[in-house]
């Protein structure tokens, strides 16, 4: 039998653990026939409770679960069956945490198993369970609002007071670094895209030097005409041009579209000294913010100015088509005029 100072339900019929049901009902029949014809309630209870051989066997291997501390594998379906079982026969059931469909059996006085000291048994209702709106308010006024502070020891007050001020000391350090970290990244960055820009936009103003100078030899090739470096409009042609331009309307459009598509040196001589004032403050590291929208607005010119760049010569090669036409329709008038 289980070590405890509870009696079974055999010990209170009278009978022995392997009783028959002949044994059970000369057991019952002996208290009709005592000395006290009162039968006590725990012996009926007991009587009915060992009438069927399926519940004795039944009773015997929890009890023998009981002494020996086994886990009993109860099928979800049979729960039900087996919560009422030990309900009847005063036995405690508590569900196994870790294994399914498995339960442990204590009968009173046994000690509880170590692992469910927090436990339930099977059945018996918890505490109220606040709900989640309730529990998170309760952390943020223990918490935030000090109501920790409030409830604990003069000792634990201390402890609390250094906690937030290594908390709130840790807070504004981990804030300082992480700021000093970011503006060190976005310092980085902008000097990597500043180097990269600079370099590009000085490679672009070169290529367009060349083609401005190209395009101003080609004129002048073609017109014998140049530009005044104070006003930047065209000197005066060779007559033969001059005269063309005095013809015809699209030789004027066209000599018009070559004065104001022209890039100025002025204007090619700012840029490059504003890249070379760039350049130098990359190179001292202290450029500034505002260098990255300078240099983005050098390159905006330089692609505007490129974009006019590429009509240029066939202006030109227009004015030159126009001016040989005239020449050789001159030509032709003067031979006309002689053969007659």
């Amino acid at each position: 039998m289980p070590a405890t100072s509870h009696k079974t339900l055999f010990e209170v019929l009278g009978v022995r653990p392997e009783a028959t049901n002949d044994e059970v009902e000369r057991a019952f029949a002996g208290f009709h026939f005592g000395l006290n014809p009162v039968i006590p309630q725990d012996v009926e209870d007991a009587y009915r409770f060992l009438q069927t051989a399926e519940r004795r066997a039944w009773y015997r291997e929890i009890l023998r679960a009981c002494n020996e501390r086994e886990l009993l594998n109860i099928p979800p379906d049979k729960l039900a069956e087996f919560k009422w079982f030990c309900a009847q026969a005063n036995i405690t059931v508590y569900p196994h945490p870790k294994a399914a469909d498995a339960y442990v059996v204590r009968l009173p006085g046994q000690a509880q198993p170590r692992w469910t000291a927090d436990a339930r048994p099977v059945g018996e209702p918890g505490p109220r369970i606040p709900p989640l709106r309730e529990r998170l308010w309760g952390l943020f006024e223990s918490v935030v609002l000090l109501g920790a502070i409030r409830r604990a020891s003069l000792a634990q007050k201390f402890g609390f007071v250094l906690l937030y001020c290594v908390v709130i000391a840790a807070g504004a350090y981990g804030l300082r670094w992480a700021g000093r970290e970011w503006a060190s990244v976005r310092a980085a960055n902008l000097a990597a895209m500043v180097k990269s820009r600079h370099v590009e936009a000085i490679e672009k103003l070169t290529k367009l030097e060349a083609r401005a100078k190209a395009v101003d030899d080609e004129f002048t090739a073609a017109t014998g005409a140049t530009f005044d470096p104070a006003t930047g409009k065209s000197t005066k042609p060779r007559p033969e041009v001059d005269e063309t331009i005095f013809r015809h309307e699209t030789v004027r459009e066209a000599w018009a579209a070559i004065e104001s598509g022209r890039v100025k040196p002025a204007d090619l001589q700012n840029a490059t000294d504003t890249l070379a004032a760039i350049g130098d403050r990359i190179r001292n590291h202290t450029f500034i913010p505002d260098d990255r929208d300078r240099i983005e607005d050098i390159l905006g010119w330089i692609d505007r100015s490129a974009s006019k760049q590429a009509g240029q010569s066939r202006y030109i090669k227009h004015i030159k088509t126009m001016v040989e036409t005239d020449q050789f329709e001159k030509v032709g008038q003067s031979a006309e005029r002689s053969g007659s």
